[in-house]
């Protein structure tokens, strides 16, 4: 929900968009060599950097839940998916490497720094919580044990 809204014009599709065709022209269409992920998430991130941040996104509401996947084959087959949804996900990572080149290849403009913060707070917040919420419950035992 916090992507829906932004107010710098700057939001990420959860799945599925629409892009004109001198768009996509015009930033050299999807990446397709090996360790591309050529997805919403980074085509986004791709016509931003190579339009000088020129382009603007806005949302279109649907009620659907993008996590939940139903394959029709039971339980675990479903579960099975998520998982490999969620991999596909994480390797979206690649987009954080992505950034910091462009951030020092592109000529300077404000909204570079927000992209760039945009896609690291979406890898690594992702990354890095689970290990805070650890580390706070461990300093906890340690403090309310003696």
């Amino acid at each position: 929900m916090s992507n829906l809204y932004s107010c710098f014009e700057l939001t990420y599709p959860l799945s599925n968009y629409t892009i004109s065709y001198n768009l996509i022209k015009r930033i050299g269409f999807w990446d397709t060599c090996p360790d591309a992920i050529g997805e919403d998430f980074h085509t986004t991130i791709k016509a931003l950097w190579k339009t000088r941040m020129q382009i603007k996104t806005r949302p279109i509401y649907a009620p659907f839940n993008q996590v939940n996947i139903c394959t029709g084959n039971g339980y675990w087959a479903d579960c099975k998916a998520r998982f490999w949804q969620a991999e596909r996900h994480a390797k979206g990572v690649a987009d954080v490497a992505y950034c910091f080149k462009m951030i020092l290849t592109q000529p300077f403009h404000p909204k570079n720094l927000l992209v760039f913060w945009f896609v690291i707070e979406t890898f690594a917040v992702a990354a890095i919580f689970p290990w805070i919420l650890i580390s706070m419950n461990y300093q906890n035992y340690i403090l309310f044990r003696f």
